[in-house]
């Protein structure tokens, strides 16, 4: 016997877990099931949720919360394998429960090293992303667009960050697999986008001034930079126009402020004596 189901891109964990647990009560093994992704509707991002348990009367999966906090961004990653991992995962936690303590496991270390790229690239999404005004609602609402261009699918993990951050305006993220949008609150995931045409803002000519003058000539590194922040974010930055001017000017300021900064004065005197620095009198103890 062979199953196979579809996932959709937008609440993958979701329903990915609803379609877990109807295999375990079906008892099928991984070798039995194939899993594939297939593109969804708009997703009401604050849907309930059924607890990963069997329904009144089935057997009952007992599943740790570590599986499940792996299993959330596991859920969003592009390898086209991860549906599949999971379920071979929780098929052996049904019957080998240490192996998720041991990360060494060739299956855990596989599913961990997914984790963590979905978690940095969402990591790169709450640091990069960059609105920008595209005018007032008629509710008298600010409104702000963003692009951006993530390794994986990672908006429902920044869903809440931005959602705490800028609840006193609308807007709407755009990335080419999935939206975001939250208007007077009420916050929903849709399709993705082609990369719209955004205005630039008067907020853009600020941030900019503001960037150009805390950049420290005396501390650049331009690979660490780009450690950090890698070249494929930097179309999307208003700033990144500066940096290239910026580290080749970057010399000629720092001597420029070594040039400008005040001489410090010696405090050890060519004869070995410091005129500034007194021996610590302590009182003698008197004789009796």
């Amino acid at each position: 016997m062979s199953v196979g189901f579809a996932i959709p891109r937008i609440g993958a964990f979701s329903v990915w877990r609803q379609k877990a647990r109807l295999a375990l009560h079906q008892n099928l093994a991984p070798d039995q099931v194939t899993w594939r992704e297939e593109a969804a509707p708009q997703h009401d991002l604050f849907g309930t949720d059924a607890p990963f348990c069997g329904a009144r009367g089935q057997r009952r999966f007992a599943v740790p919360q570590t599986f499940l906090d792996l299993a959330v961004p596991v859920c969003l990653h592009r390898e086209v394998q991860r549906f599949a991992l999971l379920y071979e995962a929780l098929w052996r936690l049904q019957r080998e429960a240490p192996f998720m303590r041991n990360p060494a496991d060739p299956l855990l270390a596989r599913l961990s090293g997914l984790e963590r790229a979905v978690l940095r690239d969402a990591h790169k999404m709450k640091s990069f992303l960059r609105f920008r005004d595209v005018g007032v609602a008629a509710s008298g609402r600010r409104r702000f667009a963003a692009w951006f261009e993530p390794d994986h699918y990672p908006l429902e993990l920044v869903a809440e960050f931005f959602i705490r951050r800028f609840g006193d305006m609308d807007w709407i993220i755009l990335t080419p697999d999935a939206s975001l949008c939250s208007v007077n609150g009420e916050v929903v995931l849709g399709e993705g986008s082609v990369r719209p045409d955004l205005p630039k803002g008067a907020a853009e000519d600020l941030w900019c001034t503001y960037y150009a003058t805390v950049f420290n000539p005396a501390r650049v590194s331009p690979r660490t930079m780009q450690g950090h922040m890698p070249k494929k974010y930097w179309r999307n930055l208003p700033e990144a126009e500066l940096i290239p001017g910026l580290i080749r000017g970057a010399e000629a300021r720092h001597r420029a402020m070594v040039a400008l900064a005040p001489p410090q004065r010696d405090r050890q005197p060519p004869d070995g004596s410091d005129t500034d620095l007194k021996p610590l009198c302590f009182p003698q103890p008197q004789e009796q």
